[in-house]
C-alpha cells in the first residue's frame, strides 16, 4: 500500500491560510531586514551608480523572464484537483511536464540573455563610472535569473499544497546567509563581482534544497515517474499557458520597463534614488501578497472540492479586510517614505520628486487592490476569459509613460503604469471573476471601489494636516509618532464608515472564528 504523504481533505483551509500567511509575512520582514541591511551598505561602501546598475539590469531580467509565459500559474491550478484527490500519478505527468518546460524557460532566458548583450549601450544613458565591466555584471544577472529555473518548479507543489511555510523557511534562512556573507565582502573588499556570484551561489543552494524537500514530502511521485501527460491533457494545458502568457507578458512589461525607460531618458542615477523607494513599495507589497498566494491555493482547494457556491461569501469578507488593510498600508506609505528616505534612513539628497511618490503610491494601492481580485480568477482558471486584456494594458504602459515623461520627466514613468491599470486591469478583471465566478453583476464591487478611494484620500489629507502640527527634532521619534497618527486617524475614519454594518461584523467574527481556531 502507498503511503499517504499530505491528506488535503483533513486540512482546515483557514488553518493552513493562516499558516501559510504567517510563516511568509514574518520571513518577508525578516528579509525585508536584510535587504535594507545590504542596500545602506551597498549605497554607502559603492555609490548610487551601481544601485542603478543593479536596478536596470534587475528590470531586464524580469523582461527576459515573460519566457516562463504564466507556466507556473497553470500547472499550480492543475495541482489542485490531483492533490485533493491524491492522484499521485497525475501529478507525477504534470512535475515531469512541467521540469521540461522549466528546463526550456531557463535555457531561452540564457540565450535571450546573451543576444541582448551588444545592445547594453541603448539601455544604459551615461554609463556609469564603475570600476567593473557592465557587461560582466549584465551576464552574472543573467547565469543568475537562467539558473534558478532548472530547480524551482518543485517549489509548485508546496504551494498547490497549501504548504508555502516550507519554501519560506528555506528562503529566509538562505536570504539571512547570503546578505551577512555579502554585506562582509562589500564593506571589506568593495568587490562587486564577488557580491554577484555570491547571490548566484545561493540561488543554487535554495533550489537545490527546495528540491530534496519536495522529493521527501511527495516520494510516492517517484513511483510514475516514467509517465507522461496525454495529447489531450497537454492540449488543455496549453490552451491555459497560451492565455496566462498574456498575463504574464503584460506582469512583465508593468513590473520591467519602468526603470529601463528611467535608465534610457533620464539616466541610470535617477534609476538608482527611485530604487530606493521601490525597495520599500515592492518589500511592503510582497509582504501583503503572502497572505493572497496562501489564500489561492485554498480557493482553489475549494473549487477542486465543488463547493463554489462559498466563494462569493468568502470574497465580500475578503474584499472588505483587504480593502482596509490596503488603504491603511498606502496612507502609512505615502504620509511617511518621504520621512523615512530622508530623515531616518539615506538622506534628503535621496528624495525624488512629491509627484513621483503620489503616483508610486496610487499604483501600489490599486495593485493590492486587484490581487484580491486575481487570486479568485487564477483559483478558478479562468485564463483564457480576458487573455488579450492584458496585451492592451501593456501597448498602453509603454506609449503613455514614453509620451508623460518627455511632457512632465520622472512622474511620467509611473503616470504611465498607473493609467494602463485604470484604462483596463481595474475594471475588466472583476468583470471576469463577476461573470464566470460569482455568476452576477460587478456593480456593487465598483462602487464599494469608490467608497474606499474616498476613505484613503480623506485619510491622507487628515494625517498629513495633523502630522504637519507635530513638530519633533529626534528623526526616529518623529517618524514613530507620525507613524502613530497615520494609523489612527485611518483605522478611526474606517471605523466610523462601517462599524455597524453586516460587512464589519461578519468579517469581524470570521477573524475570531480564525483565531480561536
Amino acid at each position: 500500500m502507498e503511503q499517504n504523504n499530505f491528506n488535503p481533505k483533513a486540512k482546515s483551509r483557514s488553518k493552513m491560510t493562516i499558516i501559510n500567511s504567517a510563516s511568509g509575512i514574518l520571513s518577508k520582514f525578516v528579509i525585508l531586514a536584510a535587504n535594507f541591511a545590504i542596500r545602506t551598505i551597498f549605497i554607502y561602501y559603492l555609490g548610487i551608480e551601481y544601485r542603478g546598475v543593479s536596478a536596470v539590469f534587475s528590470n531586464i531580467i524580469t523582461i527576459l523572464s515573460f519566457a516562463e509565459l504564466g507556466i507556473e500559474s497553470a500547472i499550480t491550478f492543475a495541482l489542485y484537483k490531483p492533490i485533493e484527490q491524491n492522484d499521485y500519478r497525475q501529478l507525477a505527468k504534470l512535475m515531469a511536464f512541467y521540469r521540461k518546460a522549466y528546463f526550456i524557460t531557463g535555457s531561452t532566458i540564457f540565450a535571450a540573455g546573451i543576444c541582448l548583450t551588444p545592445f547594453l549601450k541603448f539601455l544604459i544613458k551615461d554609463v556609469p563610472d564603475v570600476k567593473e565591466n557592465i557587461t560582466v555584471i549584465y551576464l552574472l544577472y543573467i547565469f543568475n535569473t537562467a539558473f534558478s529555473y532548472f530547480f524551482a518548479y518543485k517549489s509548485t507543489l508546496f504551494t498547490a499544497d497549501q504548504k508555502n511555510y516550507c519554501i519560506s523557511i528555506v528562503r529566509v534562512c538562505c536570504v539571512i546567509a547570503k546578505r551577512i556573507v555579502q554585506c562582509i565582502v562589500i564593506a571589506l573588499f568593495r568587490a562587486f563581482y564577488i557580491y554577484l556570484i555570491i547571490d548566484i551561489a545561493f540561488t543554487v543552494i535554495q533550489n537545490i534544497i527546495i528540491s530534496i524537500w519536495a522529493d521527501k514530502s511527495f516520494a510516492n511521485i517517484s513511483l510514475y515517474k516514467n509517465e507522461s501527460l496525454s495529447k489531450k491533457e497537454k492540449s488543455t494545458l496549453f490552451k491555459n499557458i497560451k492565455a496566462l502568457s498574456m498575463y504574464k507578458i503584460s506582469a512583465t512589461v508593468l513590473s520591467g520597463t519602468d526603470n529601463i525607460i528611467m535608465s534610457v531618458m533620464l539616466g541610470v542615477s535617477t534609476v538608482g534614488y527611485v530604487s530606493n523607494y521601490t525597495l520599500i513599495i515592492n518589500e511592503l507589497y510582497s509582504i501583503l501578497l503572502q497572505f493572497f498566494q496562501s489564500l489561492t491555493a485554498s480557493i482553489g482547494n475549494l473549487v477542486a472540492s465543488a463547493k463554489k457556491d462559498s466563494q462569493y461569501p468568502l470574497f465580500k469578507t475578503i474584499y472588505f479586510g483587504g480593502s482596509w488593510l490596503f488603504c491603511l498600508c498606502t496612507v502609512l506609505l505615502y504620509t511617511l517614505i518621504d520621512e523615512f528616505v530622508g530623515s531616518v534612513w539615506l538622506g534628503e539628497k535621496y528624495l525624488i520628486e512629491p509627484l513621483a511618490v503620489i503616483f508610486l503610491c496610487l499604483d501600489f494601492y490599486v495593485k493590492c487592490i486587484v490581487t484580491i481580485v486575481n487570486s479568485f480568477r487564477e483559483a478558478n482558471g479562468l485564463f483564457v476569459q480576458g487573455q488579450y486584456r492584458p496585451i492592451i494594458m501593456s501597448i498602453l504602459n509603454i506609449v503613455i509613460s514614453i509620451i508623460s515623461v518627455k511632457m512632465i520627466g520622472l512622474p511620467g514613468v509611473f503616470l504611465g503604469t498607473i493609467a494602463s491599470r485604470l484604462l483596463t486591469q481595474v475594471w475588466y478583471d472583476p468583470y471576469i471573476v463577476y461573470k464566470y465566478a460569482f455568476k452576477q453583476s460587478p456593480v456593487k464591487f465598483f462602487f464599494h471601489y469608490a467608497v474606499w478611494l474616498a476613505i484613503l484620500a480623506v485619510s491622507i489629507v487628515l494625517s498629513l494636516f495633523i502630522n504637519s502640527k507635530i513638530t519633533i527634532s529626534v528623526p526616529i521619534l518623529s517618524f514613530i509618532v507620525h507613524a502613530i497618527v497615520s494609523f489612527a486617524v485611518t483605522n478611526i475614519i474606517v471605523l466610523a464608515c462601517f462599524i455597524k454594518t453586516n460587512t464589519f461584523r461578519n468579517t469581524f467574527d470570521r477573524v475570531l472564528s480564525i483565531i480561536r481556531k
